[in-house]
């Protein structure tokens, strides 16, 4: 089990012995965080930074020391909801007061951003119809419910387009049929099992599978994967539920001969209280049977009636008197559990002051922490045009520099040409030297 905690930590625990099997530093902002499995032992989760931005990681469960992978989405107050689909393998992140959902690919330990769902209605909340209630004949991915703002739930289908009317298998692998593969008890004893899949070629065929006119009917949609049978034997099980229970909340006074009998005959109880008068009724009219013999059996039958119903007189008795019993004790406990209930609702009112009191500091630590998000803010704004000034500062410097490089290049070649006139000065004086000598 992967918990994402108010400490800013991701755990793992062993859900079976309740131990902590591997921990690390999460996101690191003090609003909340969600994660999600993926495919194997990867895992994913969104949270925020220090300074409010949106986050999505991707972990190695084997590890936690360090995220494989970190995305930065954007800057908002909503905290994000993470959706896998494992049929699909893509990742769907929806932010609560945002209109949009991102959806990414999970492949080669890397989310790839495919595309986003955009709304001009923001979200309060999401959820997702499970894969085998999906429009498979429509190719039909993913189905979420948003709740809009105007407490509305609104369907948003993510459907692949096909030109092909066939069923496409490359989309549509076996789904989890939303019944457990074992018991709790199985569970806890150490055995392990796969999950129960229905197979989606069938939902092609025969449409969506919907388990929910009872929770006996769940096993039985993945016996047979059609949805036809799991519909028709989940019937019968709410008509048989219903009919053992009204006897014994009808007539409560049959319970004790139930003690003799097993619990599906309170019905046969009173069965014989209605004879004796159907038997006093028919004593008269039959001309053939003396009366003498009538008097004896009604006799008789009135006897074992009279008994039976003496039988249960003592017994409502004894159950009575254990029932005022149970009453003495139960009134003595309420009056225990009223006096615990003063004593809580005493202690309530101090946990209500110091929970006020808690909440006047909280709300003085996020205004301490909004301030500083706000120097934080300034700092980098500040810091991004010194940036900018550094930039300028630069490209003024590298065109000085070009400047001087052209300058030197120029005095070089002023001082190439200032040696040839000097050169040609001096030929010319040693010119006119050897011509007023010849004078």
């Amino acid at each position: 089990m992967a918990v994402a905690a108010r400490d800013k930590k991701l755990r793992l625990f062993d859900t079976r012995s309740g131990e902590c099997v591997q921990q690390g530093d999460s996101h690191q902002g003090i609003k909340g965080s969600r994660v999600t499995w993926l495919t194997g032992d990867r895992l994913a989760t969104t949270g925020f930074t220090r300074s409010s931005y949106r986050q999505l990681f991707l972990w190695n469960a084997q590890d936690l020391s360090k995220p494989l992978a970190t995305y930065d989405l954007d800057m908002s107050a909503g905290m994000l909801m993470p959706f896998y689909d494992p049929s699909t393998q893509m990742l769907y992140v929806g932010g609560k007061g945002d209109g949009n959902i991102r959806y990414y690919e999970f492949a080669d330990d890397q989310l790839h951003e495919l595309s986003m769902y955009s709304s001009s209605e923001p979200q309060r909340g999401l959820g997702v119809m499970p894969k085998r209630g999906v429009d498979v004949a429509h190719c039909e991915i993913m189905r979420f419910f948003k709740v809009a703002s105007n407490s509305l739930v609104e369907p948003i289908s993510f459907r692949v387009p096909r030109k092909s009317e066939a069923f496409q298998q490359d989309i549509y692998p076996p789904a989890f049929a939303g019944v457990p593969a074992m018991t709790a008890q199985e569970f806890f004893a150490g055995k392990n099992a796969e999950p129960r899949l229905v197979d989606m070629e069938q939902l092609f065929r025969d449409g969506p599978l919907v388990v929910g006119a009872a929770a006996g009917s769940a096993p039985a949609t993945v016996a047979a994967p059609v949805p036809a049978p799991a519909a028709v034997s989940s019937a019968p099980a709410p008509v048989k539920a219903p009919s053992p229970a009204p006897p014994p909340a009808k007539a409560p006074s049959p319970a004790p001969p139930s003690a003799k009998a097993p619990s599906p005959e309170p019905a046969p109880v009173k069965a014989p209280l209605p004879e004796p008068a159907a038997a006093a009724r028919s004593a008269t009219p039959p001309p053939s049977t003396p009366r003498s013999t009538v008097s004896d059996i009604e006799l008789t039958t009135l006897r074992e009636t009279n008994q039976q119903l003496q039988h249960q007189l003592e017994q409502a008795t004894q159950a009575t008197a254990t029932a005022q019993s149970a009453a003495h004790s139960a009134s003595s406990q309420l009056l225990a559990s009223k006096h615990s209930v003063v004593q809580l609702q005493d202690q309530l009112t101090k946990t209500q002051l110091d929970v006020d009191s808690l909440r006047s500091e909280l709300a003085e630590a996020l205004a301490k922490v909004e301030a500083e998000q706000g120097e934080a803010t300034r700092a980098r704004d500040e810091a991004v045009r010194a940036e900018q000034m550094v930039a300028e500062y630069r490209e003024k410097l590298q065109k000085a520099e070009e400047s001087l490089q052209k300058m030197e290049n120029d005095r070089e070649s002023i001082r190439e040409e200032l040696a040839q006139a000097i050169s040609a000065a001096n030929a010319l004086a040693s010119a006119a030297e050897k011509a007023a000598d010849a004078m």
